[in-house]
């Protein structure tokens, strides 16, 4: 019953980001913030609905007034809101060309040591991840590589390789290869696909191939 609701909201507030009314979505954004019998679950989905209808139809500026009503609703709504629900605000605020308060850097510092604290839930570590994704490149990138041991669950492991492969930084990618053998089976499907779809990084997968640093059975698997 409850995963009914959400996906109900989810496909909702998705058409609602996907028309792109700016009354329309700060009134979805302020029944979010004043209706008290919404659980975070419902949040979640509200936004999540936003964020993917956005996403499809691309970024909106907001005028000013409605502006001012979003940026002070998030700002009441961050202090409590759980890392998941943050996470969906930030990626909210991004969409509508909002800046992010001065409290991030404080949350993106506590996200770059739970990631990594084995003792937390799978869930929670990936939304810490998932958080950390606001944060610049060369903030998260050590973290990024740590998170591709072994020793990680495989979910997070490719969490952090989707991030890497994002940043289509040459750099990134000329690395994953000198990393290859140290890689999951998992994340050398993904660096594949990246290696081979992405016209970008044909140069640097010949020379590796020709230099014999990336075995050619490898790299095909899974694909």
């Amino acid at each position: 019953r409850k995963a009914g609701r959400d996906a109900f909201l989810i496909e909702a507030a998705e058409l609602i980001g996907t028309q792109r009314n700016p009354t329309s979505i700060v009134t979805t954004i302020n029944m979010i913030a004043g209706d008290l019998d919404l659980d975070e679950s419902s949040r979640l989905a509200v936004l999540d609905g936003l964020n993917i209808g956005l996403t499809k139809a691309g970024n909106l500026g907001l005028p000013g007034p409605l502006r001012a009503q979003v940026t002070e609703v998030t700002r009441d709504l961050q202090p409590h809101a759980s890392t998941r629900l943050l996470a969906g605000l930030w990626g909210l605020k991004r969409h509508l060309e909002l800046e992010l308060d001065s409290s991030q850097q404080d949350r993106l510092e506590t996200s770059r040591l739970a990631v990594l604290d084995s003792g937390r839930s799978l869930a929670d570590r990936l939304a810490h991840l998932r958080l950390l994704a606001f944060a610049d490149f060369g903030f998260r990138q050590e973290t990024l590589w740590t998170l591709l041991g072994f020793q990680h669950p495989q979910d997070l492991q490719l969490a952090a390789m989707r991030q890497l492969l994002q940043t289509r930084d040459p750099l990134v990618i000329s690395t994953l290869i000198d990393r290859w053998s140290s890689l999951s089976r998992a994340c050398r499907s993904l660096a594949s696909d990246a290696l081979i779809h992405r016209s970008a990084n044909h140069d640097l997968l010949l020379t590796a191939l020709e230099e014999e640093r990336l075995p050619m059975g490898q790299l095909n698997l899974d694909l």
